[in-house]
């Protein structure tokens, strides 16, 4: 397993968040998680296959995911403990965001 880096300021990118949601549900290989981010998103987020590679690249240094098999060139992405507890906290992080911002649209009114 890579080196868990320190992850306490930095925040994943909306790109990052949708790929690493998508992979707590089951492993997957990279074009697979394209296609469930598109089904997933009604096509709003269409990914490229560098981009892909490049998040779980970093996911994968970060400690947030591991390989757990490889089928042929299929290599299957699996989300860590380490990375679910990332993933709800960033989802939390902007859920108290949203939060905030609504209240402040709500009390200028």
């Amino acid at each position: 397993m890579p080196r868990q880096k320190t992850y306490s300021n930095q925040k994943l990118t909306d790109e990052s968040l949708l790929a690493l949601t998508i992979i707590s549900n089951c492993d997957l290989s990279g074009k697979e998680i394209i296609k469930e981010i598109q089904i997933q998103t009604k096509n709003k987020f269409i990914l490229s296959t560098s981009t892909i590679y490049q998040i779980i690249k970093n996911l994968k240094n970060y400690g947030f995911v591991d390989q757990i098999k490889k089928i042929g060139k299929q290599k299957y992405i699996h989300i860590t403990d380490y990375g679910l507890e990332i993933l709800y906290r960033e989802i939390k992080r902007r859920k108290d965001y949203l939060t905030t911002l609504n209240n402040i649209i709500e009390d200028n009114k």
